[in-house]
């Protein structure tokens, strides 16, 4: 096969490191061209991988780059067109205008109830008869999806991401309880609300502690001139393996997610994981099981569960371990990659 992937994100996130892993392993059977941004951190991989990398504007719809990805696929006759997010969706669709086949994976959905977010499910809801199959990384995105009619029940499957699973895990060695979170730096992942979170803890407990954060975005000068806090040390961008094999519990405060690599990451580390109670998230974590989930809205709850996991290091192993088995059972870069080659080949 031949295939055209667009990203309009090639910077630090789930969805171009999900385009990375999934390209790495269809590259090698199949024909790819990859359409993302050429200076996102990502970039130079998806360049290696791709048979030809298309340059293109970040997050940004352009005619112009329309009319260039037209004719990288009549000239390269692209069999398939695959669209991860919003903005990399409506150049597929338009795509499907010339006779094209298309999938498009959402990687999250947030309706915002701006008159913004109305124009934007608006245009998502048209676009839905200019698709051929639908990708869901997680159950409870394919039920909002659903629901909101922005796809189709009939022809919208659900994969799992998927992550590299390490073959051994090792327990981080540190002086204090070291939390930690990797993310971009913007409104969806919460860490607004981590930095009230965190302060009200150091200021009630006797415990000594860290929080790392680590990733950069548009709210990294914001953030860091909130933090009033201590045990909070904002990291920029680093090494994401050796990030979560430093702590000893990964956090994340996301408002909304699709089905977040960082999480599934550091769980197949045998991480244990107390992250916020959002879709996406709610499909990775069986609360009390092999993590703690909390509400946004109650830092009561948020300190009771992470005092626990501070207090009671066969807790913190119990949970890491049984969430490293989830991982290897359902959420592997290979089987993610297998299944969306099914897809690929049913069109």
């Amino acid at each position: 096969m031949r295939i055209l992937e667009i990203s309009v994100r090639s910077d630090i996130g789930g969805g171009p490191k999900h385009l990375l892993d999934l390209s790495e392993v269809t590259s090698a059977e199949n024909t790819l061209y990859i359409a993302a941004p050429s200076n996102g951190e990502y970039a130079s991989s998806l360049k290696q991988v791709a048979n030809e990398f298309i340059d293109i504007p970040f997050r940004k719809f352009s005619i112009f780059t329309f009319i260039k990805l037209l004719k990288v696929c009549k000239k390269n006759q692209i069999n398939i067109v695959h669209s991860h997010g919003r903005g990399a969706g409506f150049y597929s669709r338009l795509l499907k205008l010339f006779g094209l086949k298309v999938i498009h994976t959402f990687h999250g959905i947030h309706i915002e109830k701006t008159l913004a977010g109305r124009v934007k499910l608006f245009l998502d809801k048209i676009l839905v008869p200019l698709t051929d199959k639908f990708i869901c990384v997680s159950d409870s995105e394919k039920v909002n999806a659903v629901n909101n009619n922005v796809t189709k029940e009939a022809t919208t499957h659900v994969i799992h991401n998927g992550v590299i699973i390490p073959e051994q895990v090792s327990t981080a060695s540190n002086v204090d309880f070291v939390m930690g979170t990797l993310s971009r730096l913007n409104y969806q992942k919460g860490l607004d609300i981590l930095l009230e979170f965190i302060s009200q803890f150091e200021s009630k407990n006797d415990v000594k502690f860290k929080c790392l954060i680590a990733g950069g975005g548009e709210l990294e000068g914001e953030l860091k001139a909130k933090n009033k806090c201590k045990s909070i040390k904002f990291l920029g961008s680093v090494d994401g393996q050796n990030f979560i094999k430093d702590i000893d519990l990964y956090i994340s405060f996301a408002r909304w997610e699709g089905l977040p690599l960082a999480v599934i990451e550091a769980m197949s580390h045998a991480k244990p994981c107390l992250i916020s109670n959002v879709e996406g998230n709610t499909d990775l974590i069986a609360d009390g099981v092999d993590g703690y989930m909390f509400n946004l809205d109650s830092y009561s709850e948020f300190e009771k569960k992470l005092l626990e996991l501070i207090n009671n290091k066969d807790l913190q192993s119990n949970l890491g371990q049984k969430a490293r088995e989830k991982v290897i059972q359902k959420f592997s870069v290979d089987q993610m990659a297998a299944k969306t080659l099914e897809v690929y080949k049913s069109l």
